[in-house]
């Protein structure tokens, strides 16, 4: 980082105001080095042509930076939202340019020349964070304010904490192995926020057979499901998972 932040330095601009970083990164583009500068450099121009004001930089092989201001008062959801519309704007850009497949990644948005910093390193995490989670290999764009929660319990992934955390798990895993019926019904109730009824039409099942499940989950974990504790500690293994 110390390359962006003498670039940062160089530009003498006001770090006071939020602001947060874009990752773009180009993946596998092997011997192509000279060729992927090229189109970074391309990408640089378009942009600068587009938005004058935003800070680009190329600060490693296949690595594009930008950084831009973004508000971080108000309500998450309106923010999230603008986020994703940010996010796909600027890689319809970088799509116009790159011949290689890429992905962009927004990190938090901080004030100062430190915040620039951890906000390159959460957009990092991010994207790392995105690309395993996108199991179809479809989704390119990945944003800090929709990944918050996993990005940040990342910090978590080795030590003792990480291996009790685990092992909420490691019966009900053993026990999924096969068919993954369990899994993919607590990651659906979760993301339907508990509703017994969302869940199961968002699973194809009948409610009974949730409701089963569920039991089934409670009895393997050796959590009570009603309990806000076990419910949470049952989620942060999930999200380690």
């Amino acid at each position: 980082m110390a390359r962006l932040n003498a670039w940062g330095g160089r530009r003498g601009r006001d770090r006071r105001p939020a602001r947060a970083m874009f990752v773009l990164e180009v993946q596998d583009f092997g011997e192509r080095l000279e060729q992927v500068l090229g189109e970074l450099q391309q990408v640089q121009a378009a942009l600068a042509q587009r938005w004058p004001e935003l800070l680009t930089a190329v600060v490693s092989p296949g690595e594009l930076v930008i950084l831009e201001a973004f508000p971080v008062a108000g309500p998450q959801q309106p923010r999230a939202a603008l986020a994703q519309k940010r996010l796909l704007e600027l890689q319809q850009v970088a799509q116009s340019s790159l011949q290689s497949p890429c992905t962009l990644a927004m990190g938090v948005a901080l004030p100062g020349l430190d915040g620039a910093t951890a906000s390159y390193q959460s957009a990092k995490q991010t994207a790392r964070v995105g690309r395993s989670r996108n199991t179809t290999g479809e989704q390119q764009v990945f944003s800090y304010l929709d990944l918050s929660l996993p990005v940040l319990l990342s910090g978590l992934q080795d030590g003792w904490q990480a291996e009790q955390l685990r092992q909420t798990l490691s019966r009900l895993l053993q026990h999924d192995r096969k068919s993954g019926a369990l899994m993919r019904t607590l990651a659906a109730w979760f993301r339907h926020h508990s509703h017994a009824t969302a869940t199961a039409k968002a699973l194809h099942i009948h409610r009974n057979t949730l409701d089963y499940r569920l039991q089934k989950i409670a009895e393997l974990t050796g959590l009570d499901l009603d309990d806000t504790d076990d419910r949470l500690l049952l989620y942060v293994a999930l999200q380690l998972n």
